[in-house]
């Protein structure tokens, strides 16, 4: 998976509605490399747009693979690619595991392959996994931590544009977002815009 992002330099990804954004050369590499499964764009952009769109500013590689046609321009606007379910699916079997990797947990329950490639790798704390929405996690859920993302203002103003691609207007586009996530985790990656949310007698869950 080749990113328009990628490379060294001063680059910047253009954007019609609004204009430039730099990334830094020193974020390049296999670490800052995450793959996202969704069950559609609109889901992925309500869901976790900001974050995708915060972590592409900050240099991350970051490819999106949705269960139905995803909507381009939606995912342009975040600063993200697309690839098939497919070929994903492939990936994540031939290959090793992904750095990071974010799922929709619609797409952890129905499909096995994947819930099994990401257990292993939850278990084992060889990828950052974050997940998002509902879902049975038989096996990993006292390994995850519901995490509170606090969106940047540019990431809000993106994503904002990215409902409207993806037919969602007049959404209100939140200060935060909130998902789980185990693994091999590294907040700092986040910092300081990320924060453990303490559940209360474990009925404040997803």
């Amino acid at each position: 998976m080749t990113s328009k992002l990628s490379g060294g330099g001063d680059m910047r990804l253009k954007d019609p509605l609004l204009g430039s954004r730099r990334r830094t050369p020193e974020t390049d590499g296999a670490r800052y490399q995450l793959l996202v499964i969704g069950s559609n764009t609109a889901d992925v952009v309500q869901s976790i747009g900001g974050w995708l769109t915060d972590r592409s500013m900050a240099g991350w590689d970051i490819t999106v693979a949705c269960c139905d046609d995803a909507k381009l321009p939606a995912l342009r606007i975040l600063g993200v690619n697309a690839t098939s379910l497919e070929s994903t699916m492939k990936m994540l079997a031939d290959e090793a595991p992904v750095p990071a990797l974010a799922i929709t947990g619609d797409a952890f329950a129905h499909e096995t392959d994947l819930r099994i490639h990401v257990t292993d790798s939850v278990l084992l704390g060889m990828t950052e996994f974050t997940l998002w929405g509902d879902a049975p996690l038989a096996g990993i859920d006292h390994d995850l931590q519901r995490m509170r993302y606090r969106v940047s203002a540019a990431a809000r103003a993106f994503k904002g544009h990215a409902l409207e691609a993806v037919g969602l207007n007049g959404q209100t586009v939140g200060a935060d977002e909130t998902f789980r996530r185990g693994g091999r985790a590294d907040r700092s990656m986040d910092s300081p815009r990320v924060e453990p949310i303490r559940l209360v007698r474990n009925r404040d869950r997803f």
